[in-house]
């Protein structure tokens, strides 16, 4: 077992997140469990898998808290998850041992989607941004790149709110998003604060489209995210990608 890393968020004694280790390639899995804060120990599992290379199993943990040294650990025991699994690791467990590096997690859609409401200052509102108050370098490098069309969706006429947030390990990724070539994000970190803008959608308009463009790749390439658009009733949850050659491009068509 190589480095690992696990990112939690508690409510009450619930903990859920994910959990990424790597040694020969690397694997990223969903986590839950439960905090006992008498005995101090931590007991869950990976339900699934969000990204992995081949030889990953899903695993169960049983850890230890610490908080009497200089920094916070939780150690123990790491062991795969299925009889299956077992029986080819010959039933063998693994330690590990996680030194607490801060206090506000990174996110995933698994996460998002267990916590009942946002804690107050998890979004930023953004401003639709003046084009002609950006700088000039802004527009000149999205020219040149290739564009890709990642989704296409149905809406109506109307107002479209917009949450672009991180969509797994937080990497420091930087991002430009346009609207009809509009720039409405520009430069920003893609991070656990949800980026929030709202577009209106019109049949004035001949085309409706979303531009994904990567300031950089952060610490893990390609740069990637998710836009949950929210028009009419509808919910539509979208991953994005791009690199510094290809935009990751939305289509919205709009419905009589």
């Amino acid at each position: 077992m190589g480095p690992m890393r696990l990112v939690l968020i508690q409510q009450g004694d619930s903990c859920f997140g994910y959990v990424y280790e790597q040694s020969i390639g690397s694997c990223t899995a969903h986590f839950e469990g439960r905090f006992d804060a008498n005995k101090k120990e931590l007991k869950g599992s990976s339900p699934s898998f969000i990204e992995k290379d081949f030889a990953h199993v899903l695993a169960r943990y049983s850890l230890k808290y610490d908080s009497s040294g200089q920094r916070e650990t939780l150690s123990g025991r790491a062991k795969p998850k299925t009889t299956v699994a077992q029986i080819l690791n010959f039933g063998m467990s693994f330690r590990c041992t996680l030194y607490r590096l801060k206090t506000v997690p990174d996110t995933t859609d698994f996460m998002v989607a267990r916590i009942n409401k946002r804690q107050p200052g998890s979004t930023i509102e953004v401003p639709l941004q003046d084009q002609s108050m950006l700088p000039d370098t802004s527009i000149a490098k999205i020219q040149p790149r290739q564009t890709e069309t990642l989704h296409i969706i149905n809406a109506a006429e109307g107002l479209v709110k917009c949450t672009l947030y991180d969509n797994g390990i937080y990497d420091h990724d930087t991002v430009t998003v346009l609207y009809n070539n509009n720039i409405i994000i520009n430069k920003a970190e893609v991070s656990s604060k949800s980026l929030v803008f709202q577009i209106s959608l019109s049949k004035q308009e001949p085309s409706h489209e979303i531009i994904f463009y990567a300031n950089n790749l952060g610490e893990i390439p390609p740069n990637t995210g998710v836009l949950l658009i929210e028009t009419g009733g509808k919910r539509f949850s979208l991953p994005l990608k791009a690199d510094l050659n290809t935009n990751g491009k939305v289509v919205i068509k709009l419905t009589d």
